[in-house]
């Protein structure tokens, strides 16, 4: 069966989840926090257009609802040039947050380009939300 234009399905552990995506752009690697989050439901996600873009800033997203997402804040960007041979060309998500005693263990995946092309890196950050 044919899915409505901007609906996405998911399938995990014999549960189908249908829902739909409330962004006013274009997001790659939307990552939804395992709980609430002080009122709220939490999200990361890094806005993009339509192909496979050459840039990536990972945000910070909240919502009352699953369905209105706002306060928008940048929480991890690239750094270009000289400065670091970790993430001069883009970022983006790995598997979920992980909840420790410490804060959310974050696992993303950045880029630099080199000579010969692409390198990922897998990266872990700790952040408090």
């Amino acid at each position: 069966m044919a899915q409505p234009s901007g609906w996405r399905t998911r399938t995990t552990f014999n549960l189908s989840i249908r829902w739909r995506m409330y962004f006013a752009i274009f997001n790659r690697n939307n990552l939804l926090f395992t709980r609430k989050i002080g009122d709220g439901y939490a999200m990361l996600s890094r806005p993009s257009d339509t192909e496979h873009t050459p840039f990536g800033d990972i945000f910070y997203r909240e919502s009352p609802d699953l369905i209105f997402w706002g306060k928008h804040r940048n929480v991890i960007s690239t750094i270009g040039g000289e400065e670091s041979a970790w993430q001069s060309q883009k970022n983006g998500s790995g598997p979920i947050p992980i909840e420790t005693d410490e804060g959310w263990l974050l696992i993303d995946h950045e880029v630099i380009n080199t000579c010969n092309g692409f390198v990922y890196r897998i990266v872990c950050a700790l952040g408090i939300y």
